[in-house]
């Protein structure tokens, strides 16, 4: 369970779930090797056994031809097009501190 995040039920079932779907396809169907970042930032609250729920989801997945950089708003209403979520690398730096490879290795 180390790679589970609290999430309202609307992403999880829609933009969040959708890009998972992409991205299985893509393992799958054309045999790509897949890089996936994933996680939250911020704290909306915390739930009863402490866990905190973020503000923000994101992803970042590595294809051989593409980056996709997502940052889904934790919120109940969203588009299910998970592309609409799509942002820049370099927001996503700023945001979670963290410093993404700027290819598939």
């Amino acid at each position: 369970m180390s790679n589970m995040i609290p999430q309202t039920r609307e992403l999880n079932r829609g933009p969040f779930k959708m890009l998972e779907d992409y991205c299985r396809k893509l393992a799958s169907t054309k045999v790509q090797n897949l890089l996936i970042y994933s996680g939250g930032i911020g704290a909306k609250y915390r739930l009863a056994s402490g866990v905190i729920v973020p503000v923000y989801c994101w992803k970042v997945v590595y294809t051989p031809d593409k980056i996709w950089c997502i940052l889904f708003p934790n919120v109940g209403e969203l588009n299910k097009n998970w592309q609409t979520y799509s942002v820049p690398l370099v927001t996503l730096e700023k945001m979670t501190g963290f410093k993404f490879p700027r290819k598939l290795l």
